[in-house]
């Protein structure tokens, strides 16, 4: 799969889609286990390893945290950045 962290908040589980999102580098991977592919995957703007992650208890969005003070909170409908608030 790709994983590159070990940390305990660097694989986690959308509830409500079943979908799985994963850190590969600078990039965070979402895989559809049902699909057994690919559905989307997010950046980070500073190029900086992911170093956590969460899906909302919604499933609408993810948040994604690396290395230094970056958090993007993704929108996971049409994939667009929310604006920053750190």
């Amino acid at each position: 799969m790709g994983i590159t962290s070990k940390g305990k908040n660097s694989f986690c589980y959308n509830p409500i889609t079943g979908d799985l999102a994963y850190p590969a580098g600078s990039i965070t991977i979402i895989y559809n286990p049902k699909l057994n592919k690919q559905v989307k995957y997010f950046f980070t703007l500073s190029k900086k390893p992911v170093t956590a992650l969460t899906f909302s208890p919604d499933g609408k969005y993810i948040a994604i945290a690396c290395k230094g003070l970056e958090i993007a909170i993704w929108d996971m409908e049409n994939s667009t950045k929310k604006p920053n608030y750190l």
